[in-house]
């Protein structure tokens, strides 16, 4: 039986601090977990 993993990529772009990169990250695993990613991969912070 095959096995089905979904994943999410994210590449953004810089918002000026670490910290609001952060949150911009958060909501899109948030997003993404929503529409079913199970694996997320994330640039660099």
């Amino acid at each position: 039986m095959p096995r089905i993993v979904r994943g999410a990529l994210l590449q953004a772009t810089w918002t000026g601090d670490k910290e609001s990169m952060i949150a911009k990250h958060e909501a899109a695993a948030h997003e993404a977990a929503h529409q079913g990613a199970q694996v997320m991969l994330f640039q660099e912070l």
